[in-house]
C-alpha cells in the first residue's frame, strides 16, 4: 500500500496575471473580432476596457481604440469578459493592451487564412511517411522504416494501443505467416510508428474531400515511391495532397487485396520496440521473419470496412488521372467490400458515405436510389445532436436529390444553428472547450467544416462568423494561454507537441495538438513545456488531415 502526504505550498493573495484571448493569425478587415480575457476568480479590480494599438510603419505606435469589456460570467475556474474591435477594418498590425499586459503583435488584413494549412501539408504528413527515407535540407528526419512489414498476429493475443487480435484470425493466414503487399505506403499515426486502419481511411477522406472542393495544386516536396525517398521543399512537379493520398492508401488496399476485410491496423510486437522515439528504420533489423517484424492485426470489423470502402472508393475517383493503376485497385477493392454488405444484409443507413463515394466513382443510380429517405430517416429521435450527424453528409448530397430535399433540410440546419448559439451561451467560446482524456479540437474543427457546408447552402441561417468562431479558437482565442494549436502557423504558437520528436521538447511544423483537458473539478489546461501529455499535445493524422481540409475552406476567404 502506499501513501502519499502532499502539503501544498500556497502564496497569500496571490492572483493570475489575466489571459488575453486572441487569434494568433490575425483577423480578415470585416470578420467579427473579439478579444476573451480570462480573468482570476480574485482579481477584483481588473481594467474595464482593451486598448487597441496600431504598430506604424516607422515603427511608432498609436491608440486606435479603446473597447469597454462586457462582462460574460463565471465558466469553470476563472471569471470572462469580453472586447469587440470589429470597428477596425484597416489592413495594419496591431497588438493589444489589457492593462500592464501587451500581446504580441498580430495582422489584420484580406489574406490572413490563405497559408494556414501549407506546414501540414509541406512538412508535417512528408515527416509522417512511412516506408520512406525522409530529408528536409540538410536535416534527415528517418531512414527508411520497416521495410519488411508485415506477419499475421496470432490469435488470442492481448496487445497495447488498443490492439487486439481476438479468438480467431479472419485471415487465410497462420500466425507469424509472412503477408505481402505492406512493404509500401502509410503513415505513422501519430507520436508513435504504428498505422490505424481507422484513421487512416478518415485521413483519406479529408483529403479527397480537400482535393475535389478546393483542388488545391500546392507542390513543394518530391516524393519517389520507387526510390522510397521524400525531399520536403523540392519540388517534383506533381501535386503534393495526390502524392499523399497515394502514398497513404497503400496499406489500406492491401488489407482487402491479401486478407479481404479492412482490419485493425499495423503495430510493432514488442512494448520495447513501441515505445521507441529514435530513428523508426533501427526499430526492426528490415530481415525477413526474424521475430522483430511488425504485426498485422486482422479481426474483422464491420464498421471498420465502411470507412475502407468510403476512402477506397474517394481514392480511386481522386488518383483515376494520376495514378489509373492504383485508381483501378482502390475501386475493385471497394466494390468487393461493398459486395460483401449485401450478402451479409448490412443495414443501407450505416453505409451511407460509402454508397455516396461510390455513386460519385461509378456514376451509378443504385447505389443512392434509397439515400434520401434513408438521411431524413436518420434525422428523427430523441437525440438532436446525434440525429444531426449526417447533416454535413445530406448538405453534400443534395445536389442529387430531389428538389424539395433542400426545403425539408432547413429546420434540422436550424436546429444545428439553435446549438450552436446554445454553445455561446454554455461558454464564453460557442465551442465544445474540452475533453476529459482527449482534447476538443478535433471537434472545434469539425464544428467549422459543418458550419462551411451548412453556410453553403444556407447563408441566411449560419453564418461566416460561426466558421471563423473555430478558426478564432484553434488559432489561440481560447482558455490557459493565447498560443495557436496549430505548430509553426500564427505568430506566437505551441512550442512541443506529443510527436516522435518529442523527447527532445520539439515539435513538428503543421501538428494540430488535441488542445484542453478538465482536470476534476474545474482545472482547464493545455501545458507548453512538457510534451508528454498526449491528451492535450498528441497530433494525429486524422485531426491533421481534418484541420487541412478546414484550413482550405479558410484560405478560400479574402477581402
Amino acid at each position: 500500500m502506499l501513501e502519499w502526504y502532499v502539503e501544498p505550498h500556497a502564496v497569500k493573495d496571490w492572483v493570475r496575471e489575466p489571459v488575453v484571448g486572441f487569434s494568433q493569425v490575425g483577423y480578415l478587415p470585416s470578420q467579427h473580432k473579439e478579444a476573451i480575457i480570462e480573468l482570476d476568480p480574485n482579481d477584483t479590480h481588473h481594467p474595464s476596457s482593451l486598448d487597441v494599438y496600431q504598430v506604424q510603419a516607422d515603427g511608432t505606435t498609436q491608440r486606435i481604440l479603446s473597447a469597454p469589456l462586457k462582462e460574460w460570467g463565471d465558466y469553470t475556474r476563472y471569471h470572462y469578459a469580453k472586447a469587440d474591435f470589429s470597428s477596425i477594418t484597416q489592413t495594419g498590425i496591431y497588438y493589444l493592451q489589457y492593462g500592464s499586459q501587451k500581446t504580441n503583435s498580430f495582422p489584420i488584413a484580406p489574406n490572413v487564412y490563405e497559408k494556414v494549412w501549407h506546414p501540414s501539408l509541406d512538412v508535417w504528413f512528408p515527416v509522417q511517411m512511412d516506408h520512406m527515407a525522409v530529408k528536409e535540407g540538410y536535416r534527415v528526419w528517418h531512414a527508411a522504416p520497416h521495410l519488411v512489414d508485415v506477419v499475421q498476429a496470432p490469435n488470442k493475443t492481448p496487445h497495447f494501443d488498443n490492439f487486439e487480435q481476438g479468438d480467431s484470425l479472419w485471415s487465410p493466414f497462420k500466425p507469424f505467416d509472412f503477408i505481402p503487399g505492406f512493404e509500401a505506403g502509410g503513415w505513422f499515426d501519430a507520436g508513435d510508428f504504428d498505422i490505424e486502419t481507422g484513421s487512416h481511411c478518415s485521413t483519406i477522406l479529408s483529403m479527397c474531400t480537400t482535393w475535389e472542393t478546393f483542388r488545391p495544386e500546392r507542390e513543394e516536396t518530391m516524393v519517389d515511391q520507387q526510390n522510397r525517398f521524400v525531399n520536403i521543399h523540392f519540388p517534383d512537379g506533381k501535386p503534393d495532397l495526390l502524392q499523399q493520398i497515394e502514398h497513404g492508401v497503400l496499406p489500406i488496399v492491401a488489407q482487402i487485396e491479401q486478407i479481404g476485410h479492412a482490419c485493425r491496423g499495423v503495430n510493432h510486437a514488442t512494448l520495447y520496440q513501441y515505445n521507441r522515439l529514435d530513428e523508426p528504420s533501427t526499430i526492426t533489423d528490415n530481415r525477413h521473419l526474424t521475430g522483430d517484424e511488425r504485426w498485422l492485426f486482422t479481426y474483422h470489423d464491420h464498421g471498420l470496412d465502411v470507412q475502407a470502402a468510403s476512402a477506397l472508393s474517394a481514392t480511386a475517383r481522386v488518383l483515376r488521372d494520376f495514378n489509373p493503376a492504383l485508381s483501378a485497385r482502390c475501386l475493385k477493392a471497394a466494390e468487393k467490400i461493398w459486395s460483401d454488405f449485401e450478402k451479409e444484409g448490412q443495414a443501407y443507413n450505416r453505409c451511407l458515405q460509402a454508397a455516396w463515394q461510390l455513386y460519385l466513382t461509378t456514376g451509378k443510380n443504385s447505389y443512392i436510389k434509397d439515400m434520401e429517405s434513408a438521411l431524413m430517416q436518420s434525422f428523427q429521435g430523441n437525440n438532436p445532436r446525434r440525429a444531426l450527424s449526417n447533416l454535413t453528409l445530406a448538405l453534400q448530397v443534395s445536389p442529387k436529390m430531389s428538389k424539395k430535399f433542400l426545403k425539408n433540410l432547413r429546420p434540422y440546419v436550424e436546429e444545428y444553428k439553435k446549438q450552436l448559439n446554445q454553445m455561446l451561451e454554455a461558454n464564453p467560446y460557442g465551442v465544445n472547450v474540452y475533453g476529459t482524456g482527449w482534447g476538443s479540437n478535433g471537434s472545434i474543427i469539425s464544428q467549422g467544416i459543418n458550419c462551411y457546408w451548412a453556410n453553403k447552402y444556407f447563408p441566411d441561417i449560419v453564418t461566416r462568423d460561426d466558421i471563423l468562431r473555430s478558426a478564432n479558437f484553434i488559432f489561440g482565442c481560447h482558455l490557459f494561454s493565447n498560443l495557436s494549436f496549430v505548430m509553426g502557423v500564427g505568430v506566437k504558437p505551441k512550442n512541443v507537441a506529443y510527436g516522435n520528436n518529442r523527447a527532445d521538447f520539439s515539435f513538428i511544423p503543421g501538428g494540430v495538438v488535441p488542445g484542453l483537458l478538465l482536470l476534476q473539478p474545474y482545472y482547464i489546461e493545455n501545458k507548453d513545456d512538457w510534451p508528454f501529455f498526449w491528451g492535450q499535445n498528441e497530433c494525429t493524422i486524422a485531426q491533421n488531415a481534418s484541420y487541412l481540409l478546414f484550413g482550405n475552406i479558410l484560405s478560400q476567404m479574402k477581402e
